[in-house]
Parts: structure tokens; C-alpha cells; sequence
């Protein structure tokens, strides 16, 4: 059984290359603390409306296999990592 750990992160991403489709996001890479992380699987994605403007949420798998949950607030085009999850 493999075993993961969670780390909360909350902190805005210095840089993002995302996908605009329709009404679709999709990561595709993404710098943090000097490191540049490549997604190779979009996990899951949400909308949470609740919030003004709505803000959109991801988890990804990166090239490492470590899980990253993402954030974008529409109208800010503030990205933030929000949790880590360590394989």
C-alpha cells in the first residue's frame, strides 16, 4: 500500500502555461519555489461558484508522480498551489 502525505501550501505560483478551451482550463506546466513542474495528468477539476468571481480547482499529477491541487480565481488571474500530496 502506498503511503501519502499531505502538505497545505497556499501560495501563489510564479508562473503558468495553461489551456483556455470553450469553457474549459486545463494546466499544462507551472513554476514554484525555482522549480518548474511539468503536468502530465489533469486528475480532476471543479468549480466552486460559491466564491465571487468563482474559482476554478485541479488536482494534477506532475512528472515526479507527486499530486498538486491548483487554483484559479477568474477575473484575478491568480493561480495558487493549495496542497501537495507526496507519494
Amino acid at each position: 500500500m502506498v503511503e501519502m502525505h499531505e502538505e497545505r501550501i497556499h501560495e501563489p505560483i510564479g508562473s503558468l502555461i495553461a489551456r483556455f478551451e470553450g469553457a474549459g482550463i486545463a494546466p499544462l506546466s507551472f513554476r514554484w519555489r525555482r522549480r518548474e513542474y511539468t503536468v502530465r495528468a489533469l486528475n480532476a477539476r471543479w468549480t466552486d461558484r460559491s466564491i465571487q468571481p468563482s474559482v476554478h480547482g485541479f488536482t494534477v499529477t506532475v512528472d515526479s508522480g507527486d499530486v498538486f491541487e491548483l487554483s484559479y480565481q477568474e477575473g484575478e488571474g491568480l493561480w495558487r498551489l493549495e496542497r501537495i500530496f507526496l507519494v
